[in-house]
């Protein structure tokens, strides 16, 4: 099955307005590098740490704390820690060749990503703000990652990769040590978050035929196949859940190669949301209650739409936000503020916020020639992104806290 619309899809956000895409060395025409707006709340340029680009993946509730990952010249990489009172801190690559920061407590004190040991396998560690650091290896594969972490710190999920190239599903706490929750039934499973108290774990599984479905994992033992469309060659692509553990949302790619939006709930099973008068859904986030889900509409002119979703009103199309395209790529836990980037016809993207009383804030681009939004905190009040220069991405923190 080819899956190419999809593909497409999330090929096009990724090239449009993927936080990873490094500047080139050799310098650009800078086109609005006095464009920065005005009366901005309060913008933070952490710049890129010595390297070519300082990249935010993690934010703690409150904004305080940002948790990320430095890229230098060759590809190696360091994790950092930003806090207002410390600073940026390049935290090293932990003993290993490269270190990446990709999990943050709520508080901010507890962090997790993968490093790369000298053997070229991944290790999953954990790091504390008493600067103590658990390389935690690789759980019995050849690598482990992780990727989803509950609320205190306390519990981490991922994947093991094996010899024979399957994934198992993992998950690590404190108290006991890691889980291997195996493949779920299928070829391969990895599990990509957990509820904000630990006990839900949600992953993908790869089933033989190939489709790919999602599954709900809980403490108690009980484990569900979240995939059981009536198009039987459906597969999910992208599963995002809510804080409780009790909502899951997603986009599922259908045989005619159109990709629906999906919402799941323990009391009302699954429902296929469509694709919003559009080809195809891109969902990126949802709220902690799990009322909101947000994302992108792939249009037939080739445009992204942002979106946000409701329960009981439904849809509502964002539009492109006054440019050419627009994406949603975080809300907050209300879901009442979002923020994403909004891509222009020469080639720039601006940073943005939304709230739902009072709309869409064009936040431009910062003084670079492009800045994009992939992270806003719990409470709605911070936003961080990277400002693409010339010669290197710059890590920035908008905080609109009054």
């Amino acid at each position: 099955m080819c899956h190419c619309r999809f593909a497409s899809l999330v090929f096009a956000i990724a090239i449009m307005f993927a936080c990873d895409s490094l500047p080139a060395d050799t310098g650009i025409d800078a086109a609005h590098t006095n464009n920065a707006p005005t009366a901005f709340p309060t913008l933070t340029d952490l710049g890129s740490l010595g390297g070519k680009a300082a990249l935010a993946n993690a934010i703690s509730v409150d904004g305080k704390v940002i948790a990320g990952t430095v890229t230098f010249k060759g590809g190696i990489q360091h994790a950092l820690r930003w806090t207002p009172t410390g600073g940026a801190q390049d935290l090293g690559a932990f003993g290993g060749k490269w270190a990446w920061a990709k999990l943050l407590s709520n508080d901010g004190s507890v962090m997790a990503g993968s490093i790369l040991s000298s053997d070229n396998t991944a290790h999953v560690y954990r790091w504390t703000a008493s600067g103590d650091v658990q390389d935690l290896g690789t759980f019995g594969g050849q690598s482990a990652r992780a990727y989803g972490m509950s609320a205190d710190g306390s519990v981490l999920v991922g994947a093991i990769s094996f010899p024979d190239s399957s994934l198992h599903a993992f998950r690590w706490t404190q108290s006991g040590g890691a889980q291997d929750l195996g493949t779920m039934s299928g070829k391969s499973a990895w599990a990509t978050s957990v509820s904000a108290d630990g006990s839900v774990v949600i992953g993908s599984v790869v089933l033989p035929d190939g489709s790919q479905h999602a599954f709900r994992w809980t403490s108690t033992g009980k484990v569900e196949d979240i995939g059981n469309f009536p198009d039987k060659a459906a597969s999910i692509r992208e599963i995002v859940i809510s804080a409780t553990g009790s909502v899951i949302a997603g986009s599922v790619m259908l045989s005619d190669d159109s990709a629906h939006a999906f919402r799941w709930t323990e009391k009302s099973g699954l429902q296929d949301l469509g694709a919003f008068g559009g080809q195809s859904v891109s969902v990126r986030a949802i709220s902690a209650d799990g009322r909101i889900i947000a994302g992108a509409i792939l249009y037939p002119d080739h445009s992204f739409h942002a979106f946000r979703w409701s329960q009981p009103s439904g849809v509502e199309d964002l539009g492109t936000l006054g440019g050419m395209s627009s994406i949603v790529a975080g809300v907050s836990s209300d879901g009442a503020t979002m923020t994403g980037s909004i891509k222009f016809a020469d080639n720039s993207a601006h940073a943005y916020r939304w709230t739902e009383s009072g709309g869409v804030k064009d936040l431009g681009v910062l003084g670079g020639q492009s800045a994009n939004a992939n992270l806003i905190s719990a409470d709605g009040s911070t936003i961080a992104g990277y400002i693409k220069f010339a010669d290197a991405a710059h890590l920035f923190i908008a905080n609109f806290r009054k």
